[in-house]
């Protein structure tokens, strides 16, 4: 609810959309939304369309999955799409 007030998340029937958001009350910070579940999987399908990634100075988009039963950093990620900082598209 708190990314869907902020204007970062928009769930419809068949998908979602996520945002980056207007800057925070921190210096050089924005508002983001993040996915999560209750339930875990061994396998699982992800379908994504990245239709835009944003890059530049302090930019650091991230498409992970993280472990469970264990706190990151010990279980560890899976990064699916993570640009840093000023690195474009490849």
């Amino acid at each position: 609810e708190d990314a869907k007030q902020a204007g970062v998340a928009v769930a419809y029937g068949s998908h979602a959309i996520l945002r980056a958001g207007s800057r925070s009350f921190y210096d050089f910070k924005r508002v983001t939304g993040k996915v999560g579940t209750k339930k875990s999987w061994k396998h699982f399908l992800a379908a994504v369309r990245f239709h835009h990634v944003p890059y530049g100075c302090g930019i650091w988009p991230a498409f992970f999955t993280l472990g469970t039963g264990v706190e990151w950093p010990t279980g560890g990620e899976m990064d699916i799409l993570e640009y840093v900082n000023d690195q474009g598209s490849m």
